[in-house]
């Protein structure tokens, strides 16, 4: 069962930051939660960047998108979404083909299975304080 929120995000913010990710309403319930929690961990983690970082500080974050059940997911853009809210403003955001070699998992032969399907880029995303 999926562990409940530690800390109350401001109602407005966490709706806002979960449809930052996209179609997630076409997603079953507990995948819907999942997201949910995930977006108030990327909340509460930017929050602290945001407290500790030096004035005009950067904070670079490598993220990949993702595809659960057929649905994609624009976690790059949820995290664009709560660093807007802590206060950050985002300085640069780059895009770049994720080579085979370097994924954590090899890629399968069949390129349109589920696991060929994911993560095949990965962002990189700047932010100043």
């Amino acid at each position: 069962m999926e562990k409940a929120p530690e800390k109350d995000v401001p109602l407005n913010i966490k709706k806002t930051l979960i449809e930052s990710f996209g179609n997630v309403h076409l997603l079953p319930s507990r995948h819907r939660r999942i997201i949910e929690r995930y977006a108030i961990d990327l909340f509460g983690m930017l929050s602290e960047v945001s407290r500790v970082l030096r004035p005009r500080g950067k904070a670079v974050f490598v993220i990949g998108n993702s595809c659960i059940k057929g649905v994609f997911i624009q976690n790059s853009k949820a995290l664009i979404k709560a660093a807007e809210f802590t206060g950050l403003k985002l300085k640069n955001e780059k895009e770049r083909d994720l080579p085979v070699a370097s994924r954590y998992l090899p890629m399968p032969e069949d390129q349109n299975s589920s696991l060929g399907r994911r993560m095949r880029r990965e962002c990189i995303i700047t932010f100043e304080s």
